[in-house]
């Protein structure tokens, strides 16, 4: 790295602080110090994670809407255009610049928390600098717009950004050639609704334990079993029903409040549905085992 180089910050860069930076804020939940909009500028210049700067405690993430940069970080040089994302660990230190006769323009946020420590551990985003050509402009822009907001609510900030951030850690870590990230991730979220589909469980529930929209909920389960979310629950609880009418004499109305159907009748239209008998139906064909 060029340590004899000086930091040079864009004067036309856009920049919103929607928080009072503290270290409490940064290791807490969610903490975002800066966003900003960075304008072609040949000199522009950053260096982060020297001993001489404090503000190693971040993660980055940008997007290139145009231009060229570049990235040094543990003597690899990168390169980065229009259309790439690309994020930078806040365990290591960097340096990045624009390109003398094709500056940037880019997108960014500084951001830190519990929140984003979740996500790049799911994600497995470890490596010191990842860059990915994938296009995110429309949900940076959504980030940007949301921490330009000065009327709106922490609860509905934090709130809308972790739903954004999760739309796009999905979206950077679920394009084509990311097959075994993208199913490592699904594996994750269908083993925990099989363990729970037996309980009163919801779709918003799955959602915010793993940090995510329902939409992305939604798109990962079409993109990976071509069915909803719901619908892969309630298969799992026919599952459970075929085998406790298979193997007990547990009362038709039991089955239907142990598997959280509103009523039995909701319980018979759907086994029906699904398994084309009706659940006594279905019982009688297995009663030579039950006696």
């Amino acid at each position: 790295m060029n340590n004899n180089r000086q930091p040079y910050y864009n004067k036309d860069i856009k920049i919103v602080q929607p928080y009072n930076k503290n270290n409490d804020d940064v290791d807490g939940f969610l903490f975002i110090e800066q966003a900003g909009i960075t304008m072609p500028d040949p000199n522009y210049y950053i260096r982060r994670g020297d001993k001489e700067n404090t503000r190693h405690y971040l993660y980055v993430i940008e997007y290139v809407l145009s231009g060229k940069g570049y990235i040094d970080c543990n003597s690899k040089h990168y390169e980065v255009n229009g259309g790439d994302f690309y994020f930078l660990n806040r365990y290591a230190s960097h340096e990045y610049y624009a390109d003398a006769e094709n500056p940037y323009t880019k997108i960014w946020i500084n951001i830190s928390g519990r929140f984003i420590n979740y996500m790049t551990a799911l994600y497995n985003m470890s490596d010191s600098v990842i860059i990915k050509h994938v296009n995110v402009e429309n949900i940076f822009n959504e980030l940007f717009d949301l921490l330009s907001n000065k009327n709106i609510t922490q609860h509905n900030l934090n709130r809308k950004m972790v739903s954004l951030l999760s739309e796009l850690f999905y979206e950077v870590n679920n394009i084509e050639g990311n097959i075994d990230t993208k199913k490592s991730n699904f594996n994750k979220i269908r083993a925990y609704i099989d363990k729970y589909s037996d309980t009163d469980l919801t779709i918003q529930e799955i959602a915010d334990h793993f940090f995510m929209s329902t939409s992305t909920l939604m798109r990962c389960f079409i993109e990976n079993v071509d069915m909803s979310p719901k619908a892969y629950i309630q298969k799992k609880r026919i599952s459970i029903a075929k085998n406790l009418l298979e193997t007990t004499d547990t009362e038709i109305n039991t089955i239907s409040t142990m598997l959280h159907f509103c009523h039995s009748q909701h319980f018979s239209n759907t086994f029906k549905k699904m398994t084309g008998l009706s659940p006594i139906a279905y019982r009688n064909k297995f009663k030579d085992k039950l006696t």
